[in-house]
């Protein structure tokens, strides 16, 4: 569990941009939040107590310019959420609102949207840029004209192509068993055959995995999304830390699945990836 009380709004406007793009990607997630109490230095206090009590939870703790807070964790339930923030509140007033990352995701935006306005005004942080890797994969404009024949048969070719980027060859079974009787399936092993595979096949999805033995697979996200902006590309990870996914889907992803996954999730991203190019047909 951490605490942030600086440069939120280097952690806060990916967060929404996150619930923007792809609410799906915090499925499992709760959150908290807790309007500015009126005795901030008896809560200060408090929220400097949470790593040391907290500290093996996988979660934040976020403590606006103004006083608010919000609570985000993975693994904590309902109750041990309340009985955090009565930790945190004590006698106090404010009475905590409880969120479902995923399903009251609007709610949840509107209050990260209010965050993030508040640490502009009081200069909480600066907005972070991402820089995409140069040179890593060499010449694919090389490869454009290849690109190009394939991105025209996406638009009319059965079965849907699937690319499986994934070191860990467990988990490539488990993938294929999954969707090889319906989809194309296109498997790599590391960042290189990815970005590769992508330039000749044109796929409608790349499910593609973070932690790869060449490099990671945010460089690989990033060539795969210069070549082809229409590219659907959704992050897998056993890590899935919020930094991970607000990190995954601010430069460039359209989803991230935390391991270990289930089948309904690969499936739902597929069939977002079918209407995504629907749309850019349109």
């Amino acid at each position: 569990m951490r605490l942030i009380t600086e440069n939120t709004y280097d952690y806060l406007q990916p967060l929404l941009v996150s619930l923007e793009r792809d609410p799906l990607s915090l499925c499992g997630w709760q959150a908290v939040k807790i309007s500015a109490p009126s005795q901030q230095n008896f809560l200060l206090k408090n929220l400097s107590q949470l790593p040391q009590i907290y500290g093996a939870h996988d979660g934040d703790v976020v403590r606006s310019c103004e006083g608010d807070i919000l609570i985000l964790s993975r693994e904590m339930k309902r109750a041990e959420l309340e009985q955090m923030c009565a930790f945190i509140l004590q006698e106090n007033e404010a009475t905590p609102q409880f969120f479902d990352a995923y399903t009251d995701w609007r709610q949840l935006r509107a209050f990260v949207a209010d965050l993030v306005l508040q640490s502009r005004r009081q200069s909480c942080g600066r907005p972070s840029v991402i820089t995409p890797p140069v040179g890593i994969f060499g010449e694919t404009s090389a490869m454009k004209g290849i690109l190009d024949d394939a991105r025209k048969r996406r638009k009319c070719r059965s079965p849907l192509h699937v690319l499986v980027v994934e070191d860990d060859p467990l988990t490539r079974r488990i993938i294929a068993s999954c969707l090889k009787d319906d989809h194309a399936l296109i498997t790599a092993t590391n960042a290189h055959e990815a970005v590769a595979n992508y330039l000749i096949y044109a796929p409608d999805i790349v499910f593609l995995d973070i932690g790869l033995p060449d490099v990671d697979g945010f460089a690989a996200l990033h060539e795969i999304v210069a070549n082809d902006h229409d590219a659907y590309v959704v992050m897998l990870s056993a890590n899935s830390y919020l930094d991970n996914v607000t990190a995954a889907l601010n430069a460039g992803a359209s989803g991230f699945i935390g391991k270990p996954f289930k089948r309904d999730q690969l499936l739902q991203y597929i069939g977002d990836s079918a209407a995504h190019h629907r749309k850019t047909l349109n």
